[in-house]
């Protein structure tokens, strides 16, 4: 599993959370994960949310579909702003 490690919400700053390619989600047991989005092959729900990584390993959280996808757009959202910003 892709998964870098478990932690506290408030072990990662914004401005890590930022530098590298993580989402922070929620496992069924309240435990906070931060999962690489460039390792994901999809996200679904059945009706959990599950998410399967490339590697075939899967991950049930308690994030919606909805929360996950706001969450990757402003993930990606804050790469192009600072790649815009940078040149």
């Amino acid at each position: 599993m892709v998964i870098i490690r478990q932690a506290k919400a408030a072990e990662f700053p914004e401005l890590i959370l930022r530098r590298l390619a993580v989402i922070l989600l929620t496992r069924l047991d309240k435990s906070k994960v931060l999962v690489n989005i460039e390792t994901v092959k999809f996200f679904e729900a059945t009706p959990d949310t599950v998410v399967t990584f490339l590697n075939g390993d899967s991950l049930i959280v308690r994030e919606s579909l909805e929360e996950i996808e706001a969450r990757v757009v402003e993930y990606k959202r804050k790469v192009l702003t600072s790649l815009n910003t940078t040149n």
